[in-house]
């Protein structure tokens, strides 16, 4: 059995916006974010310099995590805390296109001297969150995210915000989450049940290991099992957060033709 990002002729991305947490979400679903905040809350009391700030990021393409960390950041916006979510993925920013809002106008904008952030911030009423959307896609994502602007940036959105969410590109494919993760409070790492290969976990921990980054825990996405602790080579229990396939990744392939990233099967990473 292949894997479905394999290199094929580049697709339409396909954006379910069904999957944004709201009232008719299913029960258990909210109760899982509801877990997954109360844990990353715990992993962050320690954190007292401003706001706080938690990378989403994935191993591999289409392995759910905008999705997931735009609910997450809607989840901890119920408990009246001031948030804001910020598509850092400057190749193929995609979260303006659930949450409705200008996409040429954003976060590489800013970074690139042209704008303030608070030229670029859109209120979400609905979700009462604040957005900072992608913005043009830059010739040198990398370079912008690992400047001395988006250190700056990050200072001053601490300043002002309780919870920054940030969304990155796969850790494996480009270095742009590193850059950025370097500058969180930590990264929740999110993988995709029978899809996400052994071995490109590991090169995920490996790397924030070795660049200091704190990880605060893994979601594994479309489970069908409810939770369970996992102990990763940092020598710590974090909690794994599984949910049922009703929030299944709906994602095209054009991720993973975007960066031509091959795979193997699934019985070929196994361990």
């Amino acid at each position: 059995m292949n894997l479905p990002f394999k290199k094929r002729k580049p697709v339409k991305s396909v954006i379910d916006k069904t999957r944004i947490l709201d009232t008719n979400s299913p029960f258990m679903i909210k109760e899982t974010y509801k877990s997954l905040r109360t844990n990353l809350m715990f992993a962050l009391q320690n954190n007292h310099e401003g706001g706080k700030v938690i990378v989403f990021s994935s191993a591999i393409p289409s392995e759910g995590k905008t999705t997931v960390c735009l609910n997450t950041a809607i989840t901890f916006a119920q408990t009246g805390a001031k948030v804001l979510i910020v598509d850092s993925d400057l190749r193929i920013p995609k979260l303006h296109k659930y949450l409705g809002v200008d996409g040429k106008r954003g976060f590489s904008n800013v970074l690139g001297g042209f704008l303030e952030w608070k030229d670029v911030v859109s209120h979400i009423e609905d979700y009462n969150i604040d957005c900072i959307a992608g913005g043009h896609i830059p010739p040198n994502p990398a370079e912008l995210l690992s400047s001395k602007t988006t250190t700056n940036v990050i200072s001053e959105l601490k300043q002002n915000y309780d919870y920054i969410f940030i969304d990155t590109p796969p850790v494996s494919i480009v270095t742009d989450a590193i850059a950025i993760a370097s500058l969180a409070s930590g990264v929740v790492l999110v993988t995709r049940e029978n899809y996400t290969p052994h071995t490109a976990i590991k090169d995920v921990l490996n790397s924030f290991q070795f660049a200091n980054i704190k990880l605060l825990g893994m979601i594994n996405n479309c489970s069908m099992l409810s939770e369970f602790s996992y102990k990763n080579p940092y020598g710590s229990k974090h909690r794994l957060i599984k949910y049922r396939s009703s929030y299944y990744s709906k994602y095209s392939s054009y991720y993973g033709n975007y960066y031509a990233y091959g795979a193997k099967s699934l019985e070929d990473n196994k361990e």
